[in-house]
């Protein structure tokens, strides 16, 4: 009995020890990181159909010609494509936040969720880090506030894409955090430099 006491602690030992082998040779499947997120918010002189009406009247619908030409394995003819594209295209219709929370009684608030950007200026930031994928296109929100204020509100290129600690990312950031104020102060009625041709 002695002995299967003892050769069942030996084998518990054993086994603690390869478990906590095992941990420090495999790392954690998750990981964590901390980012400072610099948000710009651009208000509208403009009524929020207005607001809208001029926003969409400037944002053309994205032209997916370059993707056709990928996939039929024309890498020089989707880059040509690209080139083509105005500086800021709309991904795909707004998601209507507004109508959404009707399911809870609440009515007559207006808020648009786009997605807005140029797939040839997202090809700049993952050629040099695969993780910009996340950030492209940029995520914009176009609200009526509580006090009547129409706004647009988005994340700022700059601090998302900054994270990476790359300065040619930063570098097509900034262009992009500029785009996206001018077409906005564009839209809410206020003096701008939009149109703004598309980065070279």
């Amino acid at each position: 009995m002695h002995f299967l006491n003892l050769l069942a602690k030996t084998a518990l030992v054993l086994l603690t020890m390869a478990t906590a082998i095992y941990a420090t040779a495999v790392p954690s499947p998750i990981s964590d990181k901390t980012i400072i997120i610099s948000h710009r918010s651009i208000a509208s002189k403009r009524s929020f159909a207005d607001t809208k009406a001029a926003l969409d009247a400037t944002l053309p619908n994205l032209n997916t010609t370059f993707r056709d030409l990928l996939n039929a394995n024309d890498p020089a003819g989707a880059l040509a494509a690209l080139k083509d594209l105005p500086a800021l295209n709309s991904f795909m219709p707004p998601r209507d936040f507004g109508q959404l929370i009707t399911i809870y009684g609440i009515n007559g608030k207006h808020a648009l969720q786009y997605e807005i950007g140029n797939p040839y200026t997202a090809s700049k930031f993952a050629r040099h880090n695969l993780g910009a994928a996340l950030y492209a296109p940029i995520r914009v929100a176009l609200i009526e506030d509580s006090h009547g204020v129409v706004r647009f509100v988005f994340d700022k290129p700059t601090s998302t894409f900054g994270q990476f600690g790359d300065p040619r990312i930063d570098a097509v950031a900034v262009a992009l955090d500029n785009e996206l104020t001018q077409l906005f102060l564009f839209a809410g009625g206020w003096p701008s430099s939009w149109p703004l041709p598309p980065l070279p």
